[in-house]
């Protein structure tokens, strides 16, 4: 693999998700040179996260090190008011129970659902 491989792989990753559907090619190199990009990301506090049989690969920032050399985060973490917490609750109890009970690939809500959510949660 060339150096550039390695570089079209990584600056895909900082782009987004990668999904192995949509950039088929990134999706082979990076399958191939998944210690480099780990390595390659590490030095700026990031980890690749890679699921091969869903098909999807992005950058995660690492656990919070209590050390002074670790390097700073990339994107500031912030509290979640307590009505956003509770809605990505509600979601989530929405999705394990669509991917308990269906065999579609898609859960899609609109707007009176996810309201409907947070009165059948009472």
């Amino acid at each position: 693999m060339a150096e550039a491989d390695l570089s079209q792989v990584v600056t895909t990753l900082m782009k987004g998700p990668v999904y192995a559907q949509q950039h088929d090619k990134v999706w082979r190199q990076l399958l191939q040179l998944r210690s480099r990009v780990n390595d390659y990301v590490s030095v700026i506090g990031l980890t690749v996260v890679v699921d091969e049989v869903e098909g999807y690969a992005f950058l995660r920032s690492r656990p919070d090190d209590e050390t002074d050399d670790a390097p700073p985060r990339l994107v500031a973490r912030r509290s979640l008011s307590f009505p956003v917490s509770l809605l990505l609750a509600l979601l989530r109890k929405r999705l394990a129970e669509f991917d308990a009970k269906d065999a579609d690939t898609r859960l899609v809500l609109g707007r009176d659902d996810i309201v409907e959510l947070r009165w059948s949660s009472r």
